[in-house]
């Protein structure tokens, strides 16, 4: 223990940077068409944002929190939780915030844009 200040930081990373690429890499490779989707659900937020009109208020929160959970399942719950322990928690995190918007979008009323 005499030898601590040869440490540095990246002699206590969880992962190599290479590991990190490699992950995005193979879950994109996974999950190929819902880039796609993806793109699409931001252009009907565009769209929505654009026309204008009383059902923005719930469909906005909707596709948002389609996509949080989403996220928090496919990406830190089953791929990112392999690599890092905290994983879990930004899943658990991601999910909470998925809730929050299910509630926006059931409220109605908590997304105003002018």
């Amino acid at each position: 223990m005499s030898e601590w200040w040869t440490y540095t930081l990246s002699d206590i990373l969880l992962f190599t940077p290479s590991t990190y690429y490699r992950l995005f890499e193979i879950y994109n490779a996974a999950i190929w068409p819902a880039q796609v989707a993806a793109m699409g659900l931001g252009l009907a937020i565009l769209a929505l944002l654009r026309r204008g009109g009383p059902g923005r208020s719930r469909a906005i929160p909707g596709i948002l929190a389609v996509c949080w959970l989403f996220v928090a399942i496919a990406f830190h719950a089953r791929r990112y939780a392999t690599i890092n322990t905290a994983g879990s928690y930004f899943a658990w995190g991601f999910g909470i915030e998925a809730a929050l918007w299910i509630a926006m979008a059931v409220l109605g009323g908590g997304l105003t844009i002018d």
